[in-house]
């Protein structure tokens, strides 16, 4: 599978919002480095990711999200996890983590806006 490039704008709730070169937003004058963006790769969880994803939950200290997961990470190593079902969300406890998180924030969200196909008769 290959690393999906996702236009967004996370939401900044600072008065002191910037836009970076990237077009991506940061607070108090800094911005979501390149690589969050770059080597993004935003993907359903597999099976065989429940350990990465209770190692990032420890790091974040919250409890690990349930049901189906939406995932991103960086270079293989996992910043964010979304749960589809209920809107749950763990991430890295860094700038790079909250930006990864946005982006797969609105990814799970776009899922239930998708419109209806017709099937073929």
């Amino acid at each position: 599978m290959s690393p999906a490039t996702i236009p967004t704008t996370p939401p900044i709730h600072s008065t002191h919002s910037t836009v970076g070169a990237n077009g991506s937003r940061g607070s108090n004058g800094g911005r979501v480095p390149d690589e969050v963006i770059d080597n993004l790769d935003v993907r359903i969880a597999g099976q065989d990711e429940h350990e990465p994803i209770a190692a990032l939950a420890a790091r974040a200290g919250s409890p690990n999200p349930s049901g189906a997961l939406m995932v991103g990470a960086i270079n293989g190593r996992l910043l964010a996890a979304v749960s589809m079902s209920t809107g749950e969300v763990v991430n890295e406890p860094t700038s790079s983590g909250e930006a990864v998180a946005a982006v797969v924030r609105y990814r799970v969200a776009r899922l239930g806006r998708r419109p209806a196909t017709s099937t073929p008769r």
